[in-house]
């Protein structure tokens, strides 16, 4: 079985589309979030790094990967201080 391709991997193979990203904190603050949504190929991945961790998913289709994006975009916003 072949193994999954990481973070980096997925978002900077040959003829990938980054269909969405965002990158949060980091730079000398507390936490640190980037997401990527990435098609390549017709198929579609979610790449999450939130604090050094690194998740890839593959999902079903462009739609479906917005909705997480969107769904970890309001998780980031709900952890930021309200000032």
């Amino acid at each position: 079985m072949a193994e999954a391709a990481s973070f980096e991997e997925t978002v900077s193979a040959a003829g990938a589309h980054k269909d969405a990203s965002l990158h949060l904190g980091g730079h000398g603050g507390p936490w640190e979030i980037k997401l990527i949504v990435v098609t390549r190929d017709g198929r579609t991945s979610v790449c999450v790094r939130r604090d050094g961790r690194e998740t890839v998913t593959a999902v079903g289709t462009l739609r479906e990967g917005l909705e997480i994006f969107a769904a970890e975009l309001q998780a980031a916003i709900s952890q930021l201080p309200a000032g």
